[in-house]
């Protein structure tokens, strides 16, 4: 997979992540670990660019080897350690002598890790939780002393064994990296990590912290941080900062332009939107009918603002492609109706409800006029100003205004757009 056909230009993105994982790789001080996130909202592309990262990086001379990892797919697993620590081997599997080591080193780490001391404590009559929490002193405390005495000594020794372990495993997985040569990094990607179950997720930024964390190898983490948030709040409580608690794991956090909404011109955002209706759903050979002209130009040019993501556009071409033969009336209407649907229903309610209130708010969502804003934009507020009586200010000469104050089946046609949008067992 490569970005050939990548009408959107992310490769300009992909060259950007190389830039800084490379000078991430070879960092001398790295406080927060060798971790870039690229932090966008489930349907913005993320995973479409990080399945591509792997040939594109490795085709680059600045990168060793580069490993895709769905964590979705392995979040049943109970310690995301041998879930990385096996896409690494599988990547190395033709070089023997590479992993020979490095393998023997993670097994040695699977051995003293944490729920083996569980284990031997549990046998000896301590009820505890976890290493780290405070049930685990009240557990050898209440156990006797016996029992107390025998858990404390294996606690010693497996902390001994396990940071002699650990550094070993460290150690092996540089010298690993290394073998790909000098100045090429190791790149781990990680993807649909805010998908995962919430312990799988916050352990396996623990992991890639405490064990992956060697000069030469960068992991690239591509989230959605509000969804990170809620499983960091899950976890550990409602009074935690989830944003503090990411700080530890997380040095670089990149923003797609899709997400980032708010830093760009909406003209370029349209573009965007554009380059990527034409690129999913190309015209046939005998061209588009008009109807679907006026639907896909209304789409682009309002998606916007709605801060639509791909996923959202995915959507409204597909209801429009099961409605559009099904209701004879225009087409824009339509359009932006199916975008309140996906976008804000409760804005649609109040629409569908002719409620004065849902006007002025869809005014408010369009903004002020502006010279570079584009015709589609400009009929819809001025209609929308025209329902809450502001149509008699408007300049009697204007061609949009006249066409709204002439076509007196307009606001009809639109509530009858989204009359037809309930669609109530359809739930997106």
């Amino acid at each position: 997979m490569d970005f050939l056909k990548d009408k959107l230009e992310r490769q300009i993105f992909a060259d950007v992540l190389i830039g800084y994982a490379s000078s991430l790789a070879s960092a001398n001080a790295a406080p927060s670990g060798r971790v870039i996130a690229v932090d966008a909202p489930w349907g913005s592309g993320k995973s479409w660019l990080a399945k591509r990262l792997p040939t594109h990086f490795e085709n680059d001379k600045k990168v060793g080897k580069c490993i895709y990892i769905d964590a979705f797919e392995f979040d049943y697993q109970k310690d995301p350690f041998a879930v990385v620590t096996s896409a690494i081997l599988n990547n190395y599997k033709n070089d023997l002598k590479a992993i020979r080591n490095f393998k023997l080193a993670a097994i040695n780490v699977i051995k003293t890790s944490l729920p083996v001391l569980g284990k031997s404590l549990i046998k000896a009559g301590v009820k505890v939780v976890g290493v780290d929490s405070d049930s685990l002193v009240e557990g050898i405390l209440d156990a006797g002393s016996d029992a107390s005495d025998k858990a404390i000594e294996k606690m010693l020794a497996t902390f001994s064994e396990t940071k002699a372990t650990t550094e070993s495993f460290k150690k092996k997985l540089t010298e690993l990296a290394q073998s790909n040569g000098e100045n090429a990094p190791l790149i781990v990607i990680i993807d649909e990590l805010d998908r995962c179950r919430p312990t799988f997720a916050l352990e396996l930024l623990e992991r890639v912290k405490h064990l992956f964390d060697v000069p030469n190898v960068v992991f690239i983490l591509f989230i959605h941080t509000p969804a990170l948030h809620s499983s960091i709040r899950k976890t550990y409580g409602q009074d935690i900062n989830p944003s503090e608690y990411l700080k530890k794991f997380i040095s670089i956090t990149l923003g797609l332009p899709i997400a980032q909404t708010n830093k760009y011109y909406k003209t370029e955002q349209v573009e965007f939107i554009r380059r990527f209706v034409e690129t999913q759903y190309p015209a046939p050979p005998d061209g588009l009918a008009q109807g679907e002209v006026n639907f896909r130009t209304t789409l682009i040019d309002i998606s916007a603002y709605f801060n639509a993501s791909f996923r959202d556009i995915e959507n409204v071409m597909l209801l429009w492609q099961l409605i559009n033969r099904k209701i004879q009336i225009s087409s824009q209407y339509i359009a932006y109706g199916l975008l309140l649907k996906i976008c804000d229903p409760k804005q649609l309610k109040s629409l569908q409800d002719n409620n004065i209130a849902g006007y002025e708010n869809e005014i408010l969502r369009l903004g002020s006029a502006n010279d570079n804003e584009n015709y589609t934009v400009k009929y819809f507020r001025e209609f929308f100003e025209f329902r809450v009586g502001a149509g008699n200010s408007l300049n009697p000469s204007s061609q949009i205004t006249s066409e709204i104050q002439n076509h007196n089946n307009s606001h009809r046609y639109f509530t009858h757009a989204l009359k037809s949008l309930e669609l109530e067992y359809l739930k997106i």
